[in-house]
């Protein structure tokens, strides 16, 4: 038997890190982390994304559980990789 309440729910990735990237594009602070977003390969990967997320060979790996989170959780963690 399924719980409802732990369902899950269908998130598709290249919305969500457009979501991240689009609040990058907007803070001062972040300025060029929107562009180095939409140059780089972000993908997820529960094999090399590790705990949060890792950047490796000029690639961003973001765990499938990081999608899930809200976009204001998601895009510091971008950021950070980046």
């Amino acid at each position: 038997m399924t719980n409802p309440a732990k369902a899950a729910v269908a998130v598709d990735p290249r919305t969500r890190i457009d979501q991240a990237l689009d609040v990058l594009c907007g803070l001062q602070s972040a300025s060029g982390l929107y562009e180095l977003g939409r140059h780089t390969r972000v993908v997820v990967s529960r094999l090399w994304a590790g705990a949060g997320g890792s950047a490796l060979w000029r690639r961003v790996n973001l765990p499938p559980w990081a999608l899930e989170w809200p976009t204001e959780r998601l895009a510091p963690l971008l950021a950070h990789e980046l």
